[in-house]
């Protein structure tokens, strides 16, 4: 009993200090591995702790009530009882554990639709992109970023508007329109993620660059990145129907102010000449 609760302290100390470690110091670059292996850690804690303290507890009961000790009955129990918690306890554990070491990606990855949903029947094309795109970079940790539609750069952070113009002029596009464009080779932006739409079709391109490390994004990454795509452009679509209604709309209204205007020019001359004396042909006859 002695060698098994030194062995379970052992490893409890063992775990505490892992995590404390990546706690204080951040060491979790690669948080989908490490957000892993905390989980298998605190789950294993959890288990044994379930087991030991459902095995003690009835160990007593048994000498209270029985007047002898359980011994094998108790240890079966125990990991009976440690058995139907598995399930439970890995939810919450995982729950944790991605909340606590890739926040930012479950953020962006839950959080961005709802934001384009909001903020697209309001917000203009190009305000939408900046926030978007000042989202992603926060969701993934990128360097640098670009929105571009219709060939335009409609937001741009960590690098120049013709620094991104110009490697446009370069880029072959790649013709899935529907999958990432990844290229680890390029310098400048080597995610490339179609913002493309089922009943909208492709409405542009969010361009990544690498992390600060230079290290590339990982598999939640790309599948975020894919994932928020979709509301994305379907947001950005509807923008920019909104925008192109209300520019037709405001350019009719110019019109008929200038028409007003020559309405009123013209009035104005007819009260003029009334006043001078002037009187139409017909009114003479």
């Amino acid at each position: 009993m002695v060698g098994r609760f030194l062995g379970g302290m052992a490893i409890t100390l063992i775990a505490l200090g892992i995590t404390t470690s990546l706690l204080r110091y951040r060491l979790y670059d690669a948080d989908r591995a490490i957000s892993r292996s905390v989980a298998f850690g605190a789950l294993t804690l959890a288990l044994l702790a379930v087991f030991a303290g459902s095995e003690k507890i009835i160990e007593v009961l048994g000498e209270e009530y029985f007047g002898e000790s359980l011994g094998a009955l108790a240890g079966g129990i125990g990991a009976a009882i440690a058995a139907v918690m598995i399930a439970p306890l890995h939810h919450r554990v995982t729950h944790w554990a991605e909340h606590r070491f890739q926040g930012a990606l479950i953020k962006l990855r839950t959080g961005l639709p709802l934001l384009v949903g909001d903020m697209r029947e309001t917000a203009t094309p190009t305000h939408l992109a900046e926030v978007l795109l000042d989202r992603v970079e926060s969701g993934v940790r990128a360097s640098r970023g670009a929105i571009v539609i219709d060939s335009k750069v409609a937001a741009a952070k960590g690098i120049a508007v013709d620094a991104v113009q110009e490697w446009l002029g370069a880029w072959v596009v790649s013709s899935q329109v529907s999958a990432l464009d990844c290229d680890r080779t390029d310098t400048l932006f080597p995610l490339r993620a179609p913002l493309y739409a089922d009943g909208v079709g492709m409405v542009g391109w969010l361009l990544l660059g690498g992390r600060p490390d230079g290290s590339f994004y990982g598999k939640d990454e790309r599948v975020t990145i894919a994932t928020i795509s979709e509301p994305t452009a379907r947001a950005l679509a509807i923008a920019l129907q909104r925008a192109a209604r209300e520019a037709a709309r405001a350019e009719e209204i110019g019109a008929l102010r200038g028409e007003i205007g020559d309405l009123r020019a013209i009035v104005a001359r007819l009260g003029s000449h009334r006043r001078a004396g002037f009187r139409p042909a017909a009114e003479g006859a």
